[in-house]
């Protein structure tokens, strides 16, 4: 903080000296110099505020350039409205090279101090701005948060504004529409938003300015500007004229003009026979009617990629290597390529990677200077624009970026055979995704997931025209993993349906790829919640690829995997046609060819390591004790890089924990889990499910009115799980707990309102992974019942109860009457209301052995009591199906709080 002072007033003596050398009216008079030495005393506080101002700035592209006024304060005036309580809004439109981006750099750094937080965003895609908010997450007060889902990332962005004591300037550039950044727009906060974009129609609704040529006083300033000239303030010559004349202030072919001829005496020899070959093109080539941009702007871009063809062709190796890598960028996402990424696709042959074992080819350090003098040769033509990224945490190899104006990028598409360049950039960016991924350097996935998407997008248009579509299959299929592991399964089907599609469409049937694809899908679509229609599809074609595999003889791969993992949903799918007392002779069909191959391929080393099976089964059949003993050593034993598993082993802990009541534990190790995830937050696929099974857990102890301590324990899972819900049958889940957990709050308006808005209906479907909602039901009809309570003023009331057997005792009337004798715990008796008997009604069953009494008042009919009881202790021989027949036939009960006891309150039931 001293340095940071001395440099304020340091600034401040010069700046007073400066003042003072240029009034000689000041200098003359010691009284005047003094009075100007003489600032405020608060003079500190307010250099150090304006030294803080616009951090972040140095994330936005360079302000310097031709100054174009009437736009920049035509910006400021959008801007202006002081009293405003909500984020102002501008958006700047026009075509491609028009000078959009320049411009808002331009404002953002002469409007620097008006500012206390700059942010800049590259809105090219979804992938995009996520990337930009992470690579800027140290000024947007969101460390830590990079491994965040982008639903919680853009809530988190948009609090961070709408917090901050600060004003704030955010730039959304080369945004497509505003529905593709909405979720990250602020609308509270002091905060200025400003967009670009090429889409001159959709941002009517945010103060738009239309950004057109320059004007031919702007377009000589910025011509003379980029010319090396002996005299820069010479009047404009004829050639000058000509040039502005012919391209009409469009910026990126002045720029263009300028690379061509660097020089103003080159300019002044060449202009003539430069023009004419801007007419020949123009006449000659009626490919270049494009979207509204001029004839003139690509034909000087078709003769720059010509030029740079030309020296190639004459063996100029930076230009060899300035031409693949041009040409690579075409098909990537147009900002923040890394310029290292782009060399080792355009410079590493496909056959390589197989020869380095499928692992990404390096970059190495002799080869830096080659990569650099390709870029340099590029960007001598005007044709990219270099930076490097501001974000210390972001690696060294990607930090250094290129970008390639959409328009140039559309100009070289054309020119080239797309397909092949996506048959070779595709199998590099999926060897990169890959190991990323199976190294968990999510960060760096991230910076290349917008170019990973950019060339699939561009993959669906030329799909029968791919020599090798398995390429582009793999990478779609590692872009879903990447989704699927963040929790974002929604948006990874349509990548997983998209991977078939290419592997359908492969000359060559990889039977591999098919049976891997169909396993991620199975996997997929149990987390999304589908309902079996929607995976035995994938489960058969998954069987059919292994076995085809097998007849070809290809054995030596991660077959096994596969097959435990179709395995696992089988074992699944064929519980619930017991559970449910149906036969599925399909589905055990495909059981007993999966066991046929579990036979040939052998199990993988993650389904040994980790037996989350035999695991689930054990918590099926309640030995919640030898699955708590399985999971604890194998946490022990994991590898520490190993988060997917520990969070899913961790999750299952805690769900075992909830059911044995353990709660000191449970408590503690949701601890630890929290804070694992928060180390590692991208990792969502299946915790939701284990989270809302501990929350039921949790509930089912408390609604007993019993083990208080697990209250603040069901509010943290369901605080941590809300996030990570996937399916919609999971989210309800979650909102019928949430009533539960304001329950016993004795937050009786929040009971109505989640049950009235959130829990009203049953999802449309009920996943397949799921037997029963039994439980759910009947939580939903107890808190109805609560509420019920909580509105005649009575606190609800559920205990258990236990039947003894038949018995005689007089009615209220003095009548004798058979009855039912039910055991209820002392305890739980003195609970109840004193009165001489109550009124009892009987529920209907949950679809379960457990069956519910409901006790109310008998003269004012309040409820205030639930029963809960099973099938009578003294009760021999009699069938199942006939118990509840049985119990229904007394019209009375005894509650008592001892076997021997004859004694007790009556309850008649007055149905």
């Amino acid at each position: 903080m001293l340095q940071r002072l001395g440099l304020v007033v340091e600034g401040e003596l010069v700046g007073t000296w400066s003042v003072a050398a240029s009034r000689q009216e000041i200098l003359s008079r010691l009284q005047g110099f003094t009075e100007l030495l003489a600032h405020p005393r608060h003079l500190i506080a307010e250099a150090v505020g304006i030294d803080e101002t616009s951090a972040g700035l140095h994330h936005v592209p360079s302000g310097e350039g031709t100054a174009r006024s009437e736009l920049i304060d035509g910006i400021a005036h959008r801007f202006a409205n002081l009293r405003a309580g909500h984020a102002l809004r501008c958006a700047l439109t026009g075509k491609s090279g028009i000078g959009k981006s320049r411009l808002a750099a331009m404002f953002a750094h002469t409007h620097r101090h008006a500012y206390d937080r700059v942010c800049w965003i590259d809105s090219e895609s979804e992938a995009s701005v996520h990337a930009s908010v992470i690579s800027q997450r140290h000024t947007l007060g969101l460390a830590g948060q990079e491994k965040r889902a982008i639903r919680e990332l853009a809530e988190s962005f948009r609090e961070s504004i709408a917090t901050s004591p600060g004003r704030w300037l955010v730039v959304f550039d080369n945004a497509r529409t505003p529905a593709d950044i909405e979720q990250w727009l602020p609308n509270t906060g002091s905060a200025h938003v400003l967009m670009t974009s090429n889409n001159e129609v959709a941002w009517s609704a945010f103060s738009p300015i239309e950004v057109r040529r320059m004007t031919d006083e702007q377009a000589f300033s910025m011509l003379r500007s980029r010319l090396e000239t002996d005299d820069p303030t010479a009047e404009i010559t004829p050639a000058e004229v000509k040039i502005i004349n012919r391209f009409g202030g469009w910026p990126l072919a002045l720029q263009l003009v300028a690379a061509h001829f660097h020089s103003l005496p080159a300019l002044t020899l060449g202009v003539e026979t430069y023009l004419a070959q801007i007419s020949d093109y123009v006449i000659d080539d009626p490919e270049l009617d494009h979207d509204g941009y001029p004839r003139t702007l690509q034909a000087a871009i078709h003769m720059c990629l010509d030029r740079l063809a030309t020296r190639a062709e004459s063996g100029d190796i930076a230009a060899v290597d300035a031409c693949k890598m041009l040409t690579i960028g075409s098909i990537f996402a147009s900002h923040a390529i890394p310029d290292v990424l782009l060399y080792s696709v355009a410079s590493s042959p496909v056959p390589s990677i197989h020869e380095n074992r499928g692992y990404p080819i390096p970059v190495e350090e002799k080869d830096l200077p080659k990569a650099s003098r390709a870029i340099h040769r590029i960007r001598t033509e005007s044709l990219v624009d270099r930076s490097i990224s501001a974000d210390e945490k972001t690696p060294m190899p990607l930090r250094a970026q290129v970008e390639i104006n959409e328009i140039i990028q559309t100009i070289i598409r054309n020119r080239e055979n797309v397909a092949t360049l996506i048959d070779s950039t595709a199998h590099h960016l999926s060897t990169y995704l890959d190991f990323y991924l199976q190294n968990e350097r999510y960060t760096e996935a991230i910076l290349i997931q917008p170019h990973a998407l950019s060339v699939l997008g561009y993959s669906t248009a030329v799909l029968h025209e791919l020599a090798a579509p398995e390429s582009c299959a793999t990478l779609a299929g590692n872009q879903a993993v990447f989704l699927d592991i963040q929790g974002r399964s929604a948006e990874a089907t349509p990548w997983l349906e998209f991977e078939m599609t290419f592997l359908r469409h492969a000359p060559h049937h990889s039977h591999r790829l098919i049976a891997k694809t169909s396993n991620q899908l199975i996997l997929n679509k149990i987390r999304l919640g589908r309902p079996r229609s929607d995976i035995l599809p994938h489960a058969m074609d998954g069987i059919q690829a292994l076995e085809e595999s097998v007849q070809a003889g290809d054995l030596n791969w991660e077959g096994g995997t596969v097959v435990a993992g179709i395995t696992q949903w089988l074992d699944i799918a064929i519980g619930r046609a017991e559970f449910a007392g149906s036969h599925e002779p399909d589905i055990q069909d495909l059981k007993n060819r999966c066991q046929r191959l579990a036979e040939i391929f052998p199990t993988d080393e993650t389904f040994r390591k980790i037996p989350m099976g035999s695991i689930n089964s054990l918590i099926k059949s309640d030995r919640d004790e030898e699955a708590l003993a399985i999971i604890e050593a194998t946490l022990d034993t994991m590898p520490t890089l190993e988060h997917h598993h520990r969070l899913a082993l961790s999750a299952t802990r805690l769900e075992t924990l909830a059911y044995l009541r353990r709660f000191d534990e449970l408590s503690a190790n949701l601890d630890r889990f929290v804070a694992d995830l928060d180390m590692n937050p991208l990792v969502r696929a299946g915790i939701d499910a284990n989270l809302i099974n501990t929350g039921n857990a949790l509930t089912t102890a408390l609604i007993f009115g019993k083990f208080s301590e697990a209250a603040p324990i069901l509010d943290r899972i369901l605080t941590v799980c809300r996030p990570m819900l996937i399916s919609d049958y999971h989210k309800w889940c979650h909102a019928v707990l949430s009533a539960a957990a304001a329950s016993f709050r004795n937050d009786r308006e929040g009971v109505r309102r989640i049950l009235a808005v959130y829990a009203a209906e049953l999802p449309a479907s009920i996943p397949d992974t799921v037997w029963t909602i039994g439980m759910f039901e009947y939580l939903l009809r107890w808190l109805k019942f609560w509420l019920e309570c909580a509105d005649s003023g009575q606190q609800a009331r559920l205990i258990e109860g236990n039947p003894l057997g038949p018995g005689s005792v007089p009615d209220p009337s003095g009548k004798e009457t058979r009855a039912m004798f039910m055991r209820v715990s002392k305890d739980d008796r003195a609970r109840l209301p004193e009165l001489g008997h109550y009124s009892a009604c009987r529920q209907q069953d949950c679809g379960s052995s457990r069956r519910i009494i409901e006790l109310r008042h008998p003269e004012s009919n309040a409820p205030f009591a639930w029963i809960e009881y099973g099938i009578p202790e003294r009760v021999q021989n009699i069938e199942a199906k006939a118990i509840g027949d049985y119990l229904d036939s007394f019209a009375t009960i005894v509650l008592t709080t001892s076997d021997n006891d004859d004694s007790g309150t009556l309850a008649v039931f007055s149905d």
